[in-house]
């Protein structure tokens, strides 16, 4: 009798496998595991150097990662004039140095938004006739929306009265006005030193830049967003942020001087900016366009972007993922670029479907293979933004196969965070105040 019920209970378990294919994998324990380490700090993007130095760069402080003790522990605290919510602010240089580009978004008059408006509401629907002419104003409300239109040298004629009446305000307001202005000029952190030294002034004040060093030791600055024309009302598109964030920019560590290069092109919704022989591979309005600085030639490919993450392999190739929801499923299928050829491939799916935003994270194996980590479990999240479960399940995916596997999973369910590999082939993950390492198969 117990030799049947183990016959039936072994048929009932084949029979679960064979019927429900796509939800069935095995975890291969071979491809690696996850170590937990301890980190006290928050969100922070790695910086790692040739010698194999790696160093975090979180919103406050400079972190140093000791890759044979696995401990982090803080080196230095950013100056006030460097954005500390500018997630792209720093970039490794040759020359063992970190530079920072992150000058302050918020104008005097948005960073004491709330002071000023308990201050001066009252009395900007009582003098609406002196500061806004004939405009028709029939609320505070109204009040308050045409002082939002008016240009900062405007806003600070009014504003500026009621400051000087405290004195604590108006000192913070002061130290605010000359960080804003030393935050036009980079910085660089020695990490031999430890010291940070003012560098070149920039030509334009824009947040979350992406940031290229180029072969010769200068860095490019590409994309982002510049501040907003403030007479033009909010809800309504302002060309001019996406004209100017599209213009380049270069830093050259000899001079300390930054220069302007017009592009040939208004991108209007840049991604991602990657090196290809000598040219920069652009990835902006649903398409990759090759661009040679040098003759400032640009070539538009003949393939359509649909995808949302992308990862450069070796060879210079782009993988993209797609979302696809369809009567199959979620399915998130990874597909290949070649710049030479100007073709897009498809490569394979996905798993785990990690959901349509960029909380997932693709890191290259020295292999050639692809760990993908992160994301939402769109299984058992809700509709709303704060229902979100992530995702600790990883997956291998082999891109000349297209083939993927599960491995074990990592110890946090968190967003993709960011990874760095370090000398030894292990990879560093940091997360907001989570972090683990990736221990490759030996």
């Amino acid at each position: 009798m117990i030799v049947i019920n183990r016959i039936f209970l072994l048929i009932v378990i084949l029979s679960f496998y064979l019927l429900i294919p796509s939800r069935v994998y095995a975890l291969d324990y071979k491809n690696g595991h996850f170590e937990k380490i301890r980190t006290d700090y928050h969100l922070g993007i790695p910086v790692q150097f040739n010698d194999g130095r790696v160093f975090i760069i979180s919103d406050d402080n400079i972190i140093n990662f000791d890759t044979n003790t696995n401990k982090f522990n803080k080196i230095a605290t950013l100056n006030t004039s460097i954005d500390k919510h500018d997630n792209t602010k720093a970039i490794g240089l040759i020359q063992n140095k970190i530079l920072f580009i992150a000058p302050l978004f918020k104008e005097p008059s948005e960073q004491f938004e709330h002071e000023i408006y308990w201050l001066i509401l009252n009395d900007l629907y009582k003098y609406k006739s002196l500061y806004f002419g004939d405009k028709n104003i029939k609320t505070t409300r109204d009040a308050w929306r045409a002082y939002k239109q008016l240009p900062e040298i405007e806003r600070e004629k009014i504003y500026l009265p009621y400051l000087q009446k405290d004195s604590n305000l108006l000192k913070k307001y002061y130290d605010y006005i000359e960080d804003y202005k030393k935050s036009m000029y980079a910085q660089l952190f020695d990490i031999d030193s430890y010291n940070f030294e003012y560098t070149g002034k920039l030509n334009l004040r824009r947040s979350n830049s992406k940031k290229v060093l180029l072969k010769d030791g200068s860095v490019l600055l590409f994309g982002g967003f510049v501040q907003r024309d403030n007479s033009i009302p909010i809800g309504i598109s302002d060309s001019g942020v996406s004209r100017k964030a599209s213009v380049f920019e270069v830093y050259n560590p000899d001079t300390n001087e930054f220069s302007l290069i017009k592009s040939p092109k208004i991108f209007n919704n840049i991604n991602d900016l990657y090196l290809y022989n000598d040219n920069l591979l652009i990835v902006a309005d649903n398409r990759f366009y090759l661009y040679n600085l040098r003759t400032n030639n640009l070539r538009e490919s003949n393939c359509e972007v649909n995808g949302k993450t992308f990862l450069q392999l070796k060879n210079g190739d782009i993988v993209l993922v797609s979302y696809v929801s369809d009567k199959l499923g979620n399915q998130m299928i990874l597909k290949r670029y070649n710049p030479e050829k100007d073709a897009i491939v498809e490569l394979g799916k996905l798993i785990v479907p990690r959901g349509s935003v960029y909380l997932y994270n693709m890191t290259l194996l020295p292999d050639g293979n692809i760990l993908v980590n992160g994301g939402q479990n769109i299984e058992k999240s809700g509709n709303f933004s704060g229902d979100g479960i992530y995702e600790n399940r990883t997956e291998i995916f082999n891109p000349e196969t297209g083939k993927s596997v599960l491995i074990k999973n990592m110890p946090y369910k968190r967003p993709g965070g960011y990874s760095v590999m370090l000398k030894d082939g292990r990879i560093l993950f940091y997360f907001d105040k989570y972090a683990c390492l990736y221990v490759p198969r030996k």
